[in-house]
């Protein structure tokens, strides 16, 4: 014998939209202030010009772990191997 699922809970009620203050700020968010949005804008900004440079310069980085990597090959079989004792 199988048993039913439960039934699902029932939904949230609706929320009261927030009542602003009168003579108060006009945004519907009022959980950041205007400095601190500021920031937030300022951060995110400055991460997406640190990530477009870090796309940008890893070309060159692949290049120089490339040019190393054989250097490095060529040098250990030029190099005469050390006896080890």
């Amino acid at each position: 014998m199988s048993r039913a699922p439960p039934p699902p809970p029932p939904p949230p009620p609706p929320r009261r939209p927030r009542r602003l203050r009168p003579g108060g700020p006009s945004r519907e968010n009022g959980s950041t202030s205007d400095a601190g949005s500021e920031i937030i804008v300022s951060m995110t900004r400055h991460a997406f010009l640190a990530a477009r440079s870090a796309v940008a310069d890893a070309p060159k980085a692949a290049v120089f772990l490339a040019a190393s990597a054989a250097l490095a090959a060529a040098l250990a079989q030029a190099l005469p191997r050390t006896v080890r004792g």
